[in-house]
């Protein structure tokens, strides 16, 4: 048959905490140093988690440094992600199908780097 002009998907995302804690210490006049850390719960419930999305529960963790040297400034970065692994059970899913869904835990690293100038 014809395919259907829209198609409509029960999401029931729910509010969800994200915790986060970070500094900063300037370890000379010139020299700063940067952490943080962050617990990122997914709004998606179960039930509705499907490929179209596949969030998970995530922990960031993050390191970086600037520098000054007259006007200007460079900083460079690096933040991990560590993806939680996530199963929806045969059936449970009201969006996508009566198969089990498996979304494997992972980690994904991003790094940064900025020059900049204070005029």
């Amino acid at each position: 048959g014809r395919p259907s002009e829209s198609t409509i998907a029960a999401r029931n995302w729910r509010v969800s905490p994200i915790f986060r804690l970070g500094g900063e210490y300037a370890l000379t006049d010139a020299l700063d140093v940067r952490a943080g850390l962050n617990f990122d719960i997914s709004p998606i419930p179960t039930e509705t988690l499907d490929p179209t999305l596949p969030d998970r529960t995530r922990i960031n963790f993050a390191l970086g440094a600037g520098y000054r040297f007259g006007v200007f400034r460079a900083d460079v970065t690096y933040m991990g992600v560590v993806f939680m692994s996530r199963t929806v059970p045969a059936g449970e899913s009201i969006n996508f199908g009566t198969l089990e869904s498996r979304y494997p835990g992972g980690i994904t690293h991003v790094f940064g780097a900025t020059l900049g100038v204070s005029i």
